[in-house]
């Protein structure tokens, strides 16, 4: 969409302003919002995917509590439980969209907000698309932890990741290990660093207050359709996408594994990308 209408705008929620942008038409009658990864990055190096707003279709994307431009001020553990991430969503999710239903696009951590809205508040959720999403469970979730960490290593034996990692800048920690996270270092070339941005804060705080955590129940009442996009190189392994298509029981459920593609699909593999994100959300049009 050329010349797409960009907004900017705050909106409050559980004593805190969530920002929030906006691509495109303010009065479409699809909402499409984009939940970053993390958790405490912010949505920067999501841009991108703002060329997929249309004259029907608004996309949304927003700062989750204490991250990018939202309020950053000292906040407690119990103001990163789920349920609060939840909340921030909806506050979002009426302020662009009303009492309309909406399409959920979760990237890393982001899916995990996205299955747990759906859980909470069925009735305003039209679609699911979980990119490279962590998976519904605490084990499946250490199990690709475990894998991308052996794969830091593997490229730190060979001279692609330095071999002393920073201990006290999180920033600096992620720039260093994202080799890790491609299927080839030419793509580095289409991350840009400086779009990455961290409250290195509000990952563990997050963590802490979600505990041992398994969605796999809850998610077999989901019925809404749901399009899981998964890299087949992406470093935290195939089984997180094959865990989470597998809890979808009652919902039609769609698992592409793009080839020669690591965490960023929309950048390592942009066509295939698009083009199935596209089909998915005009599969009924």
């Amino acid at each position: 969409m050329k010349n797409t209408p960009i907004h900017e705008t705050f909106v409050d929620s559980q004593s805190t302003n969530i920002y929030v942008r906006t691509a495109g038409n303010p009065e479409a009658n699809e909402v499409l919002i984009i939940l970053h990864g993390g958790p405490g990055l912010s949505h920067r190096y999501l841009h991108d995917l703002e060329q997929l707003a249309t004259s029907d279709l608004l996309v949304v994307s927003y700062d989750q509590r204490a991250s990018g431009l939202s309020s950053r001020s000292a906040q407690p553990e119990n103001d990163f439980a789920p349920s609060t991430y939840v909340q921030d969503l909806d506050a979002v999710r009426q302020a662009v969209a009303g009492q309309k239903r909406v399409h959920l696009l979760g990237h890393s951590w982001g899916g995990y907000v996205a299955m747990v809205y759906a859980i909470t508040y069925p009735e305003y959720v039209g679609s699911l698309l979980l990119v490279e999403s962590v998976p519904p469970s605490t084990a499946d979730w250490q199990a690709g932890m475990q894998r991308c960490q052996q794969r830091v290593q593997e490229l730190q034996q060979k001279g692609i990741i330095a071999k002393e990692l920073s201990t006290t800048d999180k920033l600096e920690y992620l720039q260093q290990i994202i080799p890790a996270y491609v299927y080839s270092p030419e793509m580095l070339s289409g991350i840009a660093g400086n779009t990455f941005e961290i409250n290195p804060e509000a990952e563990p705080k997050t963590w802490n207050a979600i505990g041992n955590y398994d969605l796999r129940e809850q998610l077999t009442r989901i019925t809404p359709p749901v399009l899981i996009l998964f890299g087949a190189n992406d470093p935290f392994g195939t089984p997180w996408a094959e865990a989470t298509r597998d809890a979808f029981l009652h919902a039609k459920t769609t698992l592409e594994i793009i080839p020669q593609c690591g965490h960023f699909p929309w950048v390592e593999q942009s066509e295939t990308f698009y083009r199935s994100v596209h089909d998915f959300l005009h599969q009924d049009s």
